[in-house]
């Protein structure tokens, strides 16, 4: 299935609201929503994890979607990728405009071929999360 999923119909708003390059976007919005989706989509993580790392064969899936995540996550500190906040975009015209990115996101149709199908709160939550997210705390608890 090729079809574009949540982190894409997630993206598009930020890029036509705030002018975010699609790709940024996409950048920014991946580790959140891969987390999100993660219950729903174990298997699809494992397999990716397996093809990261041929040595994760007889790990259970489970530890091997939380290896992908860590990964990705990883390789977006790495390429310094901010979060939106970080990104310039203002608080207040970010939550004046979240409502609006939300009914944007679902009216594409792309959040209902994610494996988690999110409801119109729970993009705007995941948005929440995007602008505010830090690399740094999540390389402090895969750290110990």
């Amino acid at each position: 299935n090729a079809s574009v999923t949540l982190v894409h119909a997630m993206s598009r708003p930020v890029g036509a609201l705030f002018h975010v390059p699609h790709g940024i976007s996409n950048a920014i919005l991946l580790p959140t929503v891969l987390e999100y989706t993660k219950v729903s989509a174990v298997k699809r993580l494992a397999d990716i994890g397996r093809c990261i790392n041929k040595d994760l064969y007889s790990y259970c899936d489970e530890e091997v979607a939380d290896y992908t995540l860590r990964e990705i996550k990883k390789l977006c500190f790495d390429l310094r990728i901010p979060n939106l906040k970080e990104y310039g975009i203002g608080e207040v015209e970010f939550e004046t405009a979240i409502s609006k990115m939300a009914s944007d996101a679902i009216e594409s149709g792309s959040p209902a071929n994610n494996p988690r199908v999110p409801s119109n709160d729970e993009i705007k939550q995941l948005y929440r999360e995007c602008f505010h997210y830090q690399y740094e705390d999540f390389i402090k608890t895969s750290e110990n």
